[in-house]
C-alpha cells in the first residue's frame, strides 16, 4: 500500500583499520576513513548528502576544527552509528592537548625559576662544596614525589604516569605509594586525590 510506511533498515557498523582506544585523535581521522574505505564517498558528495559546505566538512576530516554537536548528527544520519562517539572523541581530543599546553606552560615556568635561582651562585662563585639552596620563594624543577602530589587531582595512576614525561611507570607507582602511606593521597573510585586533615586543609607538605 502506498501509505504504509516502511520499515527504516539499520545501518551497518564499519569496522576500522586502526584502534579506536589510543590517545589525542581528532574524530575526523575516524570520520574520513568511513568515507572513504567503506563508503567510498569523495567529501563533496558527502557534504552535499549532509546539507553541508565542502570547506566545513574538509576542516573537520583534516583535524582543523572541532565536531560539534550538529555535526556529529549530522555525519551519523549519513554513515551509520552513535553521534556520541564522535563527540566523545572530540572531548577527549581537546582535553589532551588542553593538558599538554599546560605542562609545557608549567615545565617553562619551572625552567625560569630554576635559571633565576642558579644566577647568584654562578656570581658568588663555588664557596660551598654543597649545592645552594634556592632563593626564599623559588624552587627548581619539580622532583617526581612532587610532581605526582600535584597531579592528584582526581585523575588515575595511568593518567598521573602519562603526566610524568620521561618518568617510568614503576617509579610513578613507587611515589604514589609513598604519599598514600603518607597520608598525603587517597584513592576513591579508583582516582587519586590530595587528603585532607581533619580541618579541611590539603596536606601537600612532603616529607
Amino acid at each position: 500500500m502506498l501509505g504504509a510506511s516502511q520499515p527504516t533498515a539499520k545501518r551497518a557498523e564499519y569496522p576500522v583499520r586502526r584502534p579506536l582506544r589510543r590517545p589525542a585523535v581528532h574524530p575526523g581521522v575516524l570520520m574520513r576513513e568511513i568515507l572513504e574505505d567503506h563508503l567510498k564517498l569523495t567529501i563533496a558528495e558527502a557534504a552535499r548528502r549532509m546539507g553541508i559546505s565542502r570547506p566545513a566538512l574538509y576542516a573537520v576530516l583534516n583535524g582543523t576544527a572541532a565536531v560539534t554537536a550538529e555535526m556529529a548528527l549530522r555525519f551519523a544520519r549519513l554513515a551509520g552509528g552513535a553521534p556520541e562517539l564522535y563527540l566523545n572523541m572530540q572531548t577527549t581530543y581537546d582535553l589532551e592537548a588542553a593538558r599538554q599546553r599546560l605542562e609545557r606552560e608549567i615545565e617553562a615556568a619551572h625552567q625560569d625559576k630554576g635559571t633565576q635561582a642558579a644566577a647568584p651562585a654562578r656570581q658568588r662563585g663555588r664557596r660551598r662544596a654543597t649545592t645552594p639552596k634556592p632563593a626564599a620563594g623559588k624552587r627548581g624543577l619539580p622532583s617526581l614525589g612532587d610532581q605526582v602530589l600535584a597531579l592528584a587531582t582526581g585523575m588515575t595512576q595511568q593518567e598521573i604516569t602519562a603526566a610524568c614525561k620521561g618518568a617510568r611507570p614503576n617509579h610513578v607507582g613507587v611515589a604514589i605509594a609513598r604519599h598514600k602511606r603518607a597520608g598525603r593521597i587517597e584513592e576513591r573510585d579508583g582516582k587519586l586525590y590530595h587528603a585532607a586533615d581533619s580541618n579541611g586543609a590539603t596536606r601537600r607538605s612532603l616529607t
